[in-house]
């Protein structure tokens, strides 16, 4: 998987309105896009299906920290990330931008299959 982020700032804001992602992968075995724009999922069906389902069932992310997330496509674009990168089977690229910025500040590459 490639993550790719851009920031105009060092500290991240779930709420930022000027956050955007895309998402690429594998969903029910076709190759599929993800798209979060102005606090709106643009994905295909089965994406949105999975999403929706997440969303429904209650679903919580954690981390080592201690911070939890729960699962949401209504204006957090941490919990919808998550969300949506759940509802793939497999990840292969995530472009995560805070800003206007279109420098990428980390960049990872590892194979991932979703857990579901």
């Amino acid at each position: 998987m490639r993550v790719t982020q851009s920031s105009t700032s060092g500290r991240s804001n779930h709420n930022a309105s000027d956050t955007t992602f895309v998402v690429r992968g594998v969903c029910d075995g076709h190759l599929s896009t993800a798209h979060w724009r102005s606090s709106a999922l643009t994905a295909s069906i089965e994406v949105m299906r999975r999403v929706q389902a997440a969303v429904d069932d209650g679903e919580w992310f954690g981390y080592d920290s201690g911070e939890v997330v729960e699962a949401s496509v209504s204006g957090d674009y941490l919990a919808a990330l998550l969300a949506v990168m759940r509802a793939f089977d497999r990840v292969d690229h995530v472009d995560l931008r805070h800003g206007r910025s279109n420098t990428a500040v980390g960049v990872a590459e590892q194979q991932r299959d979703a857990v579901g």
